[in-house]
């Protein structure tokens, strides 16, 4: 299988990137070693996270950070917890 590199450039000093966000972007641009093609049509699964959701390229890190954490205390917290959680969105939602 042929294929083509390039340089994800950034400038400056880096302690953290959001190559998810990059790639996305570069690939976008029409560069040479762009993918160009779906994943699907090229034989590749689509990316999930840990729950088996779709990942969107997208979607803020953060917020996907939030929505785990929020999802995982959820189901640790016991029945009561939950009930009153379920009653502060519901209320927050009005």
């Amino acid at each position: 299988m042929a294929f083509t590199t390039d340089v994800l450039e950034k400038e400056g000093f880096q302690l953290v990137r959001d190559y998810a966000r990059e790639l996305a972007a570069y690939n976008r641009s029409g560069a040479e070693a762009a993918m160009t093609a779906p994943a699907a049509s090229a034989g590749l699964a689509p990316l999930t996270n840990q729950e088996g959701l779709l990942l969107d390229s997208q979607t803020d890190p953060d917020q996907e950070m939030v929505s785990r954490m929020l999802r995982y205390w959820y189901l640790k917290a016991d029945e009561k917890t939950r009930k009153e959680w379920n009653s502060w969105v519901d209320s927050s939602n009005q």
